[in-house]
């Protein structure tokens, strides 16, 4: 079965759709493994990058369908390339909230069954800490979050890592927490400097050593469904290209992966 990891962490504007895209085609493009994408955002960002816009996903496998207790053999994750599957949300995923507990382990069930076709299944979650971020915790291999140096960091990081220990001592023990990532750092802002300092000051133990920062370059890449590092154009872009892809090396290199 290949590796799973969760992107979470209960705030939005962190990036963490930004992070997931990026680990895809790292995996992809970089290290020619076979990777799944879960969208289980119901604002479906990740999917509408990657598939170039809106489009009708009514016939195939959807993520609130990983909630059910059968799937159906008939649907299916949306093939987007060679390497790359996608299973996005619908409307339905709303719902999930609602859902009972026992819900929890048909998810589990049906995404360990799934990611045995898989080198890497990738889940991105929304920014709340509910049902869509707590079930693939209790599932994955690894979790991942995503940070912004400001002044909310300290605490999501640690309801974060609380709420991850938690599940790793009663639910999944095998859940590896690999830290948090530094995102989307604006390097001219003095506060965010201060923080970046703080933050592998106090919690050097689980904050990865490499950041990404807020680069114009990285959010437009991303909405077009394209990695940062392709076609960068001038060297500011060029430079950012790098700096963004040294920090997912690091995350893949601490899941185990050869580079």
């Amino acid at each position: 079965m290949g590796s799973i990891i969760t992107i979470a962490i209960h705030k939005g504007g962190t990036g963490k759709t930004v992070v997931s895209l990026n680990l895809a085609f790292f995996a992809t493009l970089k290290l020619n493994k076979k990777v799944l994408l879960v969208d289980l955002d119901v604002q479906g960002n990740a999917s509408y990058s990657l598939q170039k816009g809106m489009v009708d996903n009514s016939g195939c496998l959807t993520s609130s369908m990983l909630f059910k207790e059968s799937l159906g053999s008939d649907k299916l994750p949306v093939n987007l390339s060679e390497n790359l599957d996608l299973i996005p949300p619908d409307d339905s995923l709303n719902g999930v909230e609602r859902y009972p507990l026992e819900t929890a382990m048909f998810f589990k069930k049906h995404l360990q069954k799934i990611a045995a076709n898989y080198d890497l299944v990738i889940v991105d979650t929304p920014p709340t800490m509910g049902f869509a971020m707590l079930a693939p915790l209790m599932v994955s291999d690894f979790a991942l979050s995503p940070i912004v140096p400001d002044d909310y960091s300290f605490e999501g990081a640690k309801n974060m890592f609380q709420k991850v220990k938690a599940i790793k001592n009663k639910e999944n023990p095998s859940l590896n927490f690999l830290g948090l990532l530094i995102n989307r750092w604006n390097r001219t802002n003095p506060d965010q400097n201060k923080k970046v300092n703080e933050l592998h000051s106090k919690l050097s133990q689980i904050v990865l050593e490499r950041e990404i920062a807020e680069k114009t370059a990285i959010a437009k890449a991303a909405s077009t469904g394209v990695p940062v590092w392709y076609r960068p154009s001038g060297g500011a872009a060029r430079q950012t290209a790098k700096e963004t892809m040294v920090a997912i090396a690091l995350v893949f290199k601490k899941m185990g992966f050869k580079l």
